[in-house]
């Protein structure tokens, strides 16, 4: 029953937007794209044994205490989890933080480049909201705090963009992989760079540990991802897209355009890594949670720009995508060898 559950919800949302976009204004839209959004809050929030992880980040919160909260594992979700324990809202009010986190983060990026907020909503239905904020919580939050730091790139505050991206890197040292772009955007400021790389040096060194065990257990033992090759057919179609449409999605901001720049350079060679070793589909599987808002990115800046205005093409356009990143997940319901852990929703507790 909770597949036909999450058929629903999916298309309770196309329904929302097909009709919001036909018959209503834009505030209007917006405000029926947030009332889906409250549907998805609640349903990720107040989840009970549901997600791939839910072990691990129920021990995390019920064990939290000042004592952990140290750089030699996720800081950031550490407060959060002591925070939310400390006011008495249960693993339901870190789950709900987070994701609100993630949405609010979507939205500045919808705004600032003017890319269409609900359809941004109905992609990341089938490309992050399972996998990622139902899944691997930790690294939502990681994505998050990255998003606002390109959102803050796109407004050439490059000061808290940095900022974000060390919270970032203090929630899931992974996204150091991006760490070239903070680079780039601060070429010209050698105390800042120096300043960086202590901090980023002190990340490194304070989970030293932490990455000994993702090494062990992403590469040393082997683990092969076969969803991997599922979700690598949108990234494929976006980095496709980035070729023959970059002359309007680059913006007037360099350093923002050095990031898709690089999460396309980056997301290729994954690619090629990904079809050429098996050993490391796991491994990349989990890191391209990031190359998510990348693809963001290119769909809403294809249909800001190319996507004709008439209503009837716009939402027959947007239909056809958001229902082909669906079957994506529909098919990894399916056939993927963990989705199990999706597939018997407990509302609060079972």
């Amino acid at each position: 029953m909770t597949l036909y559950f999450y058929i629903f919800v999916f298309f309770l949302g196309l329904a929302s937007f097909c009709y919001s976009s036909y018959f209503l204004k834009e505030n209007e839209k917006k405000t029926v794209a947030l009332l889906y959004v409250f549907i998805l809050l609640t349903i990720s929030s107040l989840r009970w044994k549901v997600g791939g992880d839910w072990d691990s980040y129920f021990n995390v919160f019920e064990r939290s205490d000042l004592s952990y909260l140290t750089f030699n594992w996720s800081f950031i979700y550490e407060l959060i989890n002591f925070t939310i324990k400390k006011v008495g809202l249960g693993i339901w009010g870190v789950n709900l933080v987070i994701i609100m986190i993630y949405f609010f983060a979507l939205n500045c990026i919808s705004r600032v480049l003017k890319l269409d907020f609900f359809l941004l909503v109905l992609i990341s239905f089938s490309l992050i909201y399972f996998n990622v904020i139902m899944g691997y919580v930790r690294q939502s939050l990681s994505l998050s705090l990255l998003m606002f730091a390109a959102y803050y790139l796109k407004k050439n505050n490059r000061i808290f963009s940095l900022i974000y991206f060390l919270l970032s890197s203090m929630t899931h040292i992974s996204v150091l992989i991006f760490l070239p772009i903070w680079i780039y955007a601060f070429r010209d400021r050698i105390i800042l760079l120096l300043s960086m790389a202590c901090i980023i040096g002190i990340l490194i060194f304070g989970n030293l540990g932490s990455l000994t065990v993702q090494v062990e257990q992403f590469v040393i033992k082997n683990y092969i991802s076969s969803g991997a090759y599922l979700r690598i057919i949108t990234l494929l179609g976006c980095l496709i897209s980035f070729f023959i449409f970059h002359k309007k999605i680059i913006t007037k901001s360099k350093s923002f355009n050095f990031y898709l720049y690089y999460n396309t350079f980056i997301s290729i060679v994954f690619v090629f890594i990904m079809l050429t070793v098996s050993s490391m589909t796991a491994l990349i599987d989990r890191i391209s949670v990031y190359f998510s808002f990348y693809q963001l990115i290119i769909i809403g800046a294809i249909f800001r720009e190319y996507i004709p205005k008439n209503k009837k093409i716009y939402i027959h356009a947007a239909s056809f995508v958001s229902i082909f990143y669906f079957v994506i997940l529909y098919t990894w319901f399916l056939f993927g060898d963990y989705s199990v852990f999706w597939l018997d929703y407990n509302f609060i507790r079972d």
